[in-house]
């Protein structure tokens, strides 16, 4: 299993790490994604990669590799093709696979159908996005999905396959669609054709939404909060120095910032704790620490009066209340 495919908090909790964690995902310039371009435009572009004017175009942007899985869309274009002729698939980029797949769109007879446009500079990724219809990438292999963030920004439905990095993303019917084959690729972009003018809209108002928390703007601001809990956190931590055990009460030696304090607790919350040298104390578990050193003292004071004189159990009720 690829790490990419285990949420961080869960990956980082298996290697049993304590401290606080903060996911921040990486903060992207969305803002260019967000051009709206013209009809005419639109037109233009077809006519360049030979397309025509209502021809819908559903594009794939990133390296043409093995591990990206085009062969499964270029099947689904089989399929495709039988529901509708006005769809084209553009792939865009370069890659060692690219060979292999332009002999898989011969061997189908898809010459007509998938365009291969090759290799573009970082500032025309933008336009490509802003001049298709769709996006599809049947990838089970990314990490952080950017190619998903930014076809979402540019306001396009995306196609993909079921996987772990996408879950806050691409969401059935709102933002995009799951296929798990061939086939039901073909079905859901033949589906999506089919609806109406504000039902695409509103995917696209959706597909804006949901990205907005990968902007600069919003990273930015949550590496700024992460930072401010960190200072908190720091002047208002101990780590326990040492521990020692006398007549079965342990004394922890704390150090902070600002202090050290000693606090006197029963083993067992050693023990449900983990305590150990160099552990970590945060507010809350100083605050236990100082209810449990309320109960010591009180069992302290007890056993110190009974040593001098017998008392009833009524007796010592009193003595610790």
């Amino acid at each position: 299993m690829f790490l990419h495919q285990i949420r961080p908090k869960r990956c980082y909790k298996r290697y049993q790490i304590e401290t606080p964690i903060h996911v921040i995902p990486t903060g992207l310039n969305l803002d260019r994604f967000k051009k709206t371009y013209t009809k005419a435009e639109k037109e233009a572009f077809r006519e360049k990669i030979g397309a025509s004017s209502d021809d819908y175009i559903i594009t794939y942007v990133g390296r043409i590799a093995k591990e990206k899985s085009i062969d499964v869309v270029i099947e689904g274009m089989c399929e495709l093709t039988k529901l509708c002729k006005n769809v084209k698939f553009l792939v865009v980029g370069s890659g060692p696979e690219l060979e292999e797949l332009q002999l898989q769109t011969e061997r189908h007879h898809l010459n007509n159908f998938v365009i291969f446009y090759g290799k573009v500079p970082n500032q025309m990724v933008a336009e490509i996005y802003g001049l298709s219809d769709m996006f599809v990438s049947a990838s089970l292999t990314e990490t952080q999905g950017l190619t998903f963030i930014e076809a979402l920004a540019s306001g396009l439905p995306v196609f993909a396959r079921k996987d772990d990095v996408l879950e806050e993303l691409v969401f059935e019917d709102e933002t995009g669609y799951y296929f798990a084959n061939a086939q039901e690729f073909a079905q859901k972009v033949y589906a999506f054709t089919k609806l109406s003018d504000e039902e695409k809209r509103n995917i696209k108002v959706n597909a804006h939404h949901v990205v907005e928390k990968f902007d600069r703007l919003s990273f930015a601001k949550k590496v700024t909060q992460t930072y401010e809990l960190a200072v908190k956190r720091y002047f208002s931590t101990y780590y326990v120095d040492d521990i020692t055990v006398k007549n079965d009460i342990s004394e922890v030696e704390l150090i902070s910032k600002f202090e050290k304090s000693k606090v006197k607790i029963f083993p067992e919350l050693i023990k449900q704790l983990k305590l150990k040298k160099g552990s970590i104390v945060n507010k809350d578990t100083y605050q236990k620490f100082e209810d449990e050193q309320k109960v010591v003292e009180a069992f302290e004071k007890c056993v110190k009066k009974i040593a001098f004189k017998d008392r009833t159990r009524k007796e010592n009720f009193r003595l610790l209340t």
